[in-house]
Formats: C-alpha cells, structure tokens, sequence
C-alpha cells in the first residue's frame, strides 16, 4: 500500500466582517496485493463563505467538488465492470441560524443539494429549533434528511459468494452482482432534546428521536443462468444488489456530566 496527498487551505476576514476559506485537495493511492490492484486519484475543491447580516441572521454558504478516478485489476472472484470509471462529486449549500428573540429563540434553516455519478441529485434539508428556557435550560428540536450514495461495490461489482457441485456434476457459483441502477439510502430524523444546568458541577442531556429509513440496500436473488464463454460450463446463480428494505428506529439517550 503506497500513496500520498497534498492539502491547502486559504482563508480570509473582510472589512466587513465576513470571511471564507478556499480549500485544495490532491490524492493518490496505490494498493497491490492477491484480491486486486488498485490505482486512485482524488481531487477535491472546497469553498465556504461566512456572514452576519443585520442582527438576527447568522449565514454560511459554501460549494464544492470531487473527483475520483480509479484503475482496478480483479481477480477471478472479485472485479468490478467497468475495471476503470471516473467519478464525481458536486455539492453546494446554504444554512441560516435566525435570531427569533434574543438570548431566547433560535430558528436554523439549511440544505444541501449534491449531484454524484450513481444516482444524480440529492437534496438533504434540515430544520433546528432551540428555545433557551433560562441561563441554565435548553430545549432543542430537529428535522433532518440525510442520504447515503451507493459505492462502486454495490454499481459495478462481481463478486463471486460461494462455489458447489450442482445436479449431475455441473458446478455452480452463487455471485453478487452490482446494479448500475442502485438508489442513494435515505433517512428522515426527527429529534427533540432538554439540556440542563443542574448545578455548578453537574449537567444533564436528554434526547428523543425517531428515524424513518428508505431504500435501504438488500440483495435481491435472481434467476440462474448457464455461463460457458469463459471455459468449461457453469450455472451462475445471481444475486443483485437493490433497494427493496426499509425500517425505522426509535430510542432515548441520557447523558450527563459530573465534576
């Protein structure tokens, strides 16, 4: 395993009080070994811009982009179609925290818009709500949407699970195949929460949510085929990844702190 990178960071206050930071990224990744070689490169861009406007609007925006290319050499159980792809990242996003009532009432808005190679955009917006009840107590609510992309593995891979005799001798191989159709997973968290000043050496947290989970990865089993083009016949059963689960979880957390 060999590589490198190289990170640079500009950053800069205005006259009138705002700032930003640009962000360079390079890096290369060499990994050689008996399940496969692979060649990467990274590049990634970042920019980030920071103003108050009036008195209650505290804003951050920002943009950035990354690409990936690869280079993969498989083996006989495990490669990915195409070997070599080009990928790319795109993002921009705006959030806003607004002063309701000072010291009192906060309302913070924001969302993400990406675009990558797989599934195209995803929007992930959020909604926070914080009320200082006193110096010493919060109450906080949320509404958030995340996304998680699906990976090379789950687009593009071949992945041989197990190999059998089958019926009157003839060998069978169970494989995992990617599935160039594969969607983003989503969830959709909402959460409300208390925090507490007991005393001068102690603190407490309490936090309720309920998370609502869709196209969750499954593998989904297909029908079998004969494969002959590669040598001596052989049945592929075919498994395929897709976005056939969903769920949803729910729960309490406690913390608290002690000096």
């Amino acid at each position: 395993l060999s590589g490198g990178n190289i990170l640079g960071r500009w950053s800069h206050t205005f006259s009138n009080g705002s700032d930003a930071t640009v962000q360079f990224y390079f890096d290369n990744n060499l990994r050689d070994g008996p399940q496969a070689r692979e060649a990467t490169n990274t590049v990634d861009f970042d920019f980030q811009h920071h103003v108050a406007i009036g008195a209650r609007h505290n804003l951050i925006w920002g943009a950035g982009y990354r690409r990936t290319t690869d280079q993969i050499a498989g083996t006989i159980d495990f490669a990915y179609i195409p070997a070599s792809l080009a990928m790319h990242v795109a993002n921009s996003f705006v959030q806003d925290e607004i002063i309701l009532k000072p010291d009192r009432l906060y309302l913070t808005l924001g969302t993400k818009l990406e675009h990558e190679t797989f599934t195209g955009f995803n929007t992930e917006p959020s909604a926070r709500l914080a009320w200082t009840l006193s110096k010493r107590q919060t109450f906080w609510a949320a509404v958030s949407r995340a996304s998680r992309t699906p990976t090379r593995r789950e687009t593009a891979g071949y992945i041989g699970l197990a190999a059998f005799p089958g019926p009157d001798g003839l060998p069978q191989e169970v494989v995992l195949f990617g599935n160039p159709g594969q969607k983003s997973e989503h969830v959709i968290a909402n959460e409300i929460g208390y925090r507490a000043q007991i005393s001068r050496r102690a603190s407490i947290d309490v936090a309720l949510f309920f998370n609502t989970y869709t196209d969750l990865d499954s593998r989904e089993p297909g029908t079998p085929f004969l494969e002959q083009a590669s040598g001596p016949a052989l049945e592929i059963i075919p498994v395929t990844w897709s976005n056939k689960m969903h769920g949803t979880t729910d729960g309490i957390e406690v913390s608290t702190d002690w000096r």
